[in-house]
């Protein structure tokens, strides 16, 4: 074990640094002068140092960087720890969770590594479509109805089974569709469109396939299209606080848009709109809204 001043004089980073990215990761920092950090631990750190020094990367960035690898990372860990301890309750088999299985050490790193390949070429696609930081999108927001109430009434397990449901659908349903799932909040999720029609089908889409799913209730989702700044993975911006105030007002299984998507799409047979009353949405001013069915729906 070394140090956490030796592991910062070697890899030539200021113990400051060390200690901001041992944060960062979600790792508690040790004093300088205590020991506690591994081989691996100065490989990475040695890694950053060559980064900064090379000029590539500045340090508020990097810490920001692992910030997010670290969490994101932290969830597939709990993920697999959470399967792993169920499996061995329901077969009794408590003691044997501690002993990891060989083969998932040892392809779970490359298995991260295809799967980072592959968003990383997607994510640099849309990069160059986009050019700017500031892009139009259509951003939506859908929402699982009574899941507060569900959550009073079914056991750990029921709940964790509706989630997990509730997610894997989506997420399905999104992907299909051309979309991206930004974000998943306990019983909501963001996800985001190139365009108001891709943004708006997808939407209808959810609505229908939680419609007809007898083991969820209704979604009701709410869509904004605008410039939005993408920052370390989230989406922010002027689109984004609109369509989730949209889709707090929306009624359970319905699609609602607000006047500047329904001006695109206004003309397109597909579609069967409602005008809604003005409201006043907080924080936005009073807009007009849709309510979106598919043409002979």
């Amino acid at each position: 074990m070394h140090r956490a001043d030796e592991v910062a004089a070697k890899a030539g980073v200021s113990v400051e640094l060390a200690g901001r990215l041992w944060i960062a990761m979600g790792f508690t920092h040790l004093a300088p002068g205590d020991a506690g950090y591994t081989d691996d631990d100065l490989r990475a750190l040695t890694f950053v140092g060559e980064l900064l020094r090379s000029g590539s990367v500045e340090e508020d960035a990097i810490v920001q960087l692992a910030r997010t690898m670290a969490s994101s990372v932290a969830r597939v860990a709990d993920a697999q720890v959470e399967i792993a301890v169920d499996r061995a309750r329901r077969f009794d088999k408590l003691d044997e969770v501690a002993v990891v299985d060989r083969s998932v050490v040892e392809t779970t790193p490359w298995l991260l590594g295809y799967l980072w390949r592959r968003h990383a070429e997607v994510a640099l696609r849309r990069a160059f479509e986009t050019g700017d930081d500031a892009a139009l999108r259509t951003v939506g927001f859908a929402d699982l109805v009574g899941f507060t109430q569900m959550s009073q009434t079914l056991d750990e397990h029921q709940l964790a089974r509706v989630v997990d449901r509730f997610v894997l659908l989506a997420n399905d349903v999104i992907v299909a569709g051309g979309g991206r799932v930004v974000k998943t909040i306990g019983d909501e999720v963001m996800f985001d469109a190139p365009d108001p029609r891709g943004g708006l089908d997808i939407g209808l889409e959810l609505a229908e396939r939680y419609r007809d799913d007898d083991e969820l209730s209704d979604v009701r989702v709410g869509l904004a299209s605008g410039d939005v700044l993408a920052h370390d993975g989230d989406l922010f911006g002027p689109p984004v606080n609109l369509a989730a105030r949209i889709v707090a007002i929306a009624r359970p299984g319905s699609v609602v848009i607000p006047e500047s998507i329904h001006a695109v799409v206004s003309s397109d047979g597909g579609y069967r709109f409602r005008v809604l009353r003005p409201r006043l949405l907080k924080g936005i001013g009073r807009v007009t809204l849709h309510r979106v069915r598919r043409a002979g729906v």
